[in-house]
């Protein structure tokens, strides 16, 4: 059994006091421990891995999506617009299995932004 606290969990991230680009990685490192019952610091208890295995999809995929928009100089309020449509266009399939409102995703997309573009979110001005 693991106890993973908020470093896994069944909802949308909070990037605000986050490190986007390391998560996934500590994530791997946590899959790499022998466990099978994971107890996330929200939401219930998980037998087996697909839990773990969604969620670090889903902050590998936002990271990549922000990375990607930034290198190509897309500005904030485009990565906060693009990426509700992305969220929005994701059919029911359990690929991510929990519910995240389109403000959560536009708050996700300032947040990774000013990670992977060096500006802290002090200096953007929030759409």
């Amino acid at each position: 059994m693991v106890v993973s606290g908020d470093l896994a969990h069944g909802l949308e991230p909070l990037l605000f006091e986050a490190y986007p680009d390391e998560w996934p990685a500590t994530l791997d490192r946590l899959a790499e421990l022998e466990f099978d019952i994971l107890v996330p610091g929200h939401g219930p208890v998980q037998r087996g891995r697909t839990m773990l295995t969604l969620f670090r999809n889903y902050l590998t995929e936002l990271n990549q999506l922000v990375r990607e928009g930034v290198s190509t100089g897309k500005s904030l309020a485009t990565l906060q617009v693009e990426l509700v449509v992305v969220h929005q266009n994701v059919p029911s399939t359990g690929k991510r299995s929990w519910a995240v409102k389109d403000t959560q995703i536009s708050d996700m997309a300032f947040n990774l932004a000013s990670e992977w573009s060096g500006v802290s979110p002090s200096q953007h001005a929030k759409s």
